[in-house]
């Protein structure tokens, strides 16, 4: 079962600089903008792997055809910590991975409205009060804006890894 992790050291959702959104069409919400396919896919690869990952799998996950060269590895990377910016203490959203144990990962202060649904629906499964659990629900299913990862090109990992199959499920159950 997939379940995306909420960014660590319990940061609010009021206290999130960069919103990645997956629950209809991929945006990001961040101080900068992204323009390059590829930039935006590795965000949205770090945001549903907050445990970080190893420059090998993000190659691995975004560039699936073919291993990209270094330097446009690096420039893909440079462009989406650039449009992320920095978080409230100075820190990168994206930090370089020799900061980070040579693991790429987003700071605590970047989310997703996938993790923010899967927390909604697991509140209203554990609640016994059906008031709240339809409260919880009715929030979840508001953060929908289509099919997750529509009308994206790319993004067989998210496909591979079951994240779209158990996303569509946990929505079909919400509903």
């Amino acid at each position: 079962v997939y379940l995306p992790a909420e960014p660590p050291t319990g940061v609010s959702e009021a206290e999130l600089d960069v919103q990645v959104l997956v629950l209809g069409p991929v945006e990001i919400l961040a101080p900068g903008t992204i323009n390059r396919r590829r930039a935006v896919e590795v965000v949205v690869f770090l945001a549903l792997h907050r445990g970080g990952v190893t420059n090998d799998q993000i190659r691995a996950a975004v560039w699936p055809e073919t291993i990209p060269a270094q330097d446009t590895f690096n420039t893909t990377v440079s462009r989406a910590r650039g449009a992320l910016g920095t978080d409230r203490d100075g820190e990168y959203n994206l930090p370089h991975a020799v900061n980070t144990d040579g693991r790429y990962l987003l700071g605590p202060h970047v989310g997703t409205d996938l993790a923010r649904f899967t927390e909604l629906v697991r509140r209203a499964r554990i609640t016994d009060e059906a008031d709240e659990e339809r409260s919880l629900l009715r929030e979840a299913v508001g953060l929908l804006r289509g099919q997750p990862f529509e009308g994206m090109r790319g993004y067989e990992w998210a496909y591979t890894e079951g994240i779209i199959a158990e996303t569509e499920a946990m929505i079909a159950d919400a509903t």
